[in-house]
């Protein structure tokens, strides 16, 4: 059994009080103790990248649009307020650049950000043009970036061209998948913890450091971590830092 208690990566930020992917959520992840925030990434036509998950603006912003289409003027016509969530309580909420970031780190330093690259972009417009777009925004705070992907050679772009630290995200647990992680070498890999055949073979050993998700009980982060996974990702970084265990990793910004 380890000893060692997990870090929580707090995903999409506070997302359980707060608008996924908002300023707002990231600052209040930090506030709370987290060390790791998870945010996602999408870009704009004219090469702006802003932090949303989904390409439709439906969800988030109550338009049936693709925000790939957008240019940074258009934002101001937006917002991020989540309102089947929340009503009108964040109505006022924007959708926040992923270059506002900066401020945040400058802010927080210990914390460290995942930046994910979403599959969505990197069809549209090309590995290269995302990523060379996420370093601009991110290069004066490039030492707390970590770049997560499910697309592997983004990654292994990221990690070549501006010496990152990477997290890819598995969604087959199977031999195909081990093989690839094996060559790879990530600093980090990220699954949905249901996925984890823990009975039959376990963790997959090597240097990087296990990430799963969606996990809201603070007894399901504490078994597993006594498990080998590392980190715990979740939406719910206050209610989980409220536990005495889990606590004894949080950061102080």
């Amino acid at each position: 059994m380890r000893n060692k208690i997990p870090k929580i990566v707090a995903h999409r930020g506070y997302a359980q009080c707060y608008p996924e992917n908002s300023e707002l959520a990231i600052s209040a992840a930090f506030e709370a103790g987290a060390c790791y925030v998870e945010i996602d990434i999408q870009c704009l036509k004219d090469n702006t990248v802003v932090i949303y998950h989904d390409a439709n603006m439906q969800r988030v912003s109550n338009v049936d649009k693709n925000i790939m289409t957008l240019s940074k003027n258009d934002l101001q016509n937006y917002n991020a307020a989540e309102q089947i969530r929340f009503g009108n309580k964040f109505i006022d909420n924007k959708i926040s650049l992923l270059s506002d970031m900066v401020a945040v780190l400058k802010k927080y330093k210990n914390g460290k950000i995942l930046v994910e690259l979403k599959d969505e972009s990197l069809s549209q417009f090309g590995i290269e043009r995302v990523v060379d777009n996420v370093y601009k925004d991110l290069k004066s705070v490039w030492s707390q970036i970590i770049v997560i992907s499910y697309n592997m050679e983004s990654l292994k772009y990221s990690r070549d061209n501006y010496g990152c630290d990477v997290a890819w995200v598995v969604t087959k647990w199977d031999d195909i998948s081990h093989k690839l992680v094996t060559e790879f070498e990530p600093e980090m890999i990220v699954v949905n913890y249901k996925k984890i055949n823990f009975e039959i073979d376990g963790l997959w050993q090597g240097p990087w450091q296990w990430v799963t998700y969606e996990v809201t009980d603070a007894e399901l982060a504490m078994e597993l971590s006594e498990k080998g996974v590392d980190m715990i990702e979740s939406m719910d970084v206050g209610g989980l830092l409220l536990d005495s265990r889990l606590k004894l990793s949080s950061c102080e910004h």
